[in-house]
Formats: C-alpha cells, sequence, structure tokens
C-alpha cells in the first residue's frame, strides 16, 4: 500500500448456504491516496541509480491491476511523465503488470498506447486474473505479452499429484520440467 493516509478495510461476512456450507462475502474498502506525483520522478531516479544506467530498455509499471488505480496514476500526471522520458531516451518501451479482472485489464490496454504489458499466466490458471482472453485481447491490440508464473513458481511442474504427472508422460513423452 502506497500511502501516508487513508486505510484499506477488509470485512469478511457469511450466509449460511445449508447445514454444510457457508458463502463468504468479502469487501475492500480503500481510502488511500496513491503515489504523489513528485514520488513518480523520485522512483525512477533510486532505479537508474541503482542500475547503473542513464536509460530503460523496457520500463515496467508494477502491480497496475484496477482501472481505479490507473485513474489514479494518470491524475498524479505518469502519462505526461512518461512522454518526457520517452523524449529524452530515458524510457525506451513502457508496460505495466497486472493482477486484476479481465474487464479492467481490457479498459486500461485501450486507455493508453502502451508497449507491453506482463500477466500471470498458465495451464492451471487460463480464466484467472487476465487469464486466455486477455491474453488474446492483448494480441488483438498488436500488444506484446510477457507471462509471469508459467509453472506458478514450480508448483506446476514438481508438485503435481502423480496422476497428472502421468498424463504428461502419456501425451508428451517426458515429465512436466525434464
Amino acid at each position: 500500500k502506497y500511502t501516508e493516509k487513508g486505510s484499506v478495510t477488509l470485512n469478511v461476512n457469511y450466509e449460511k448456504e445449508d447445514a454444510t456450507h457457508i458463502i463468504l462475502k468479502i469487501s475492500v474498502k480503500d481510502t488511500g491516496i496513491g503515489i504523489k506525483e513528485e514520488d513518480i520522478e523520485k522512483l525512477f531516479s533510486v532505479s537508474l541509480s541503482r542500475l547503473r544506467t542513464d536509460y530503460i530498455d523496457f520500463y515496467l509499471m508494477h502491480n497496475v491491476s484496477s482501472f481505479a488505480q490507473w485513474e489514479s496514476l494518470k491524475a498524479a500526471g505518469v502519462e505526461e511523465w512518461i512522454a518526457e522520458k520517452k523524449a529524452a531516451g530515458q524510457i525506451k518501451n513502457v508496460g505495466f503488470s497486472y493482477h486484476g479482472s479481465l474487464p479492467d485489464f481490457k479498459k486500461i490496454i485501450e486507455d493508453y498506447s502502451w508497449d507491453f504489458c506482463q500477466i500471470q499466466y498458465n495451464y492451471a490458471g487460463e480464466t484467472y486474473q487476465a487469464g486466455r482472453e486477455g491474453l488474446q485481447f492483448a494480441s488483438r491490440h498488436g500488444l506484446p505479452v510477457i507471462i509471469m508464473e508459467p509453472l506458478l513458481g514450480g508448483r506446476l511442474a514438481t508438485k503435481l499429484p502423480k496422476r497428472a504427472q502421468d498424463e504428461f508422460v502419456k501425451y508428451s513423452g517426458s515429465k512436466p520440467v525434464e
């Protein structure tokens, strides 16, 4: 949470469905202020210093995961800031990583001329977050996509049930990772 003021409130309620099941209802209220305009440049300068360079080929805006969050960044002047950095040659390509809903993913893509994006995608989560539909949407818009978590931190390769591992061997002749 990047804020000096405000709060995040998580509410969890439940409804009894039947004798053995309940339905959890979870809501989040965020009253934070987001990033300050002057901190955008400060964070970028720190990155350049740590990387010991004066430009970045692929600048990733990490975890832009809702349209409201993107709107907050725009309100802080990020579009103009990116344009200045690109004109000065300090950023060659700009993209965002995403962990939110498919509808917001589509809105963020359509709202700005991105150079690339990064989504979580793997065979166990094709409908999770942006998912396959988001991947195809980005492709139709000519937007290159970087995939994160293709093996869920290795869990899809090393912690599969024996039956699933056997299916990999049956169809491909090898285990998920060899």
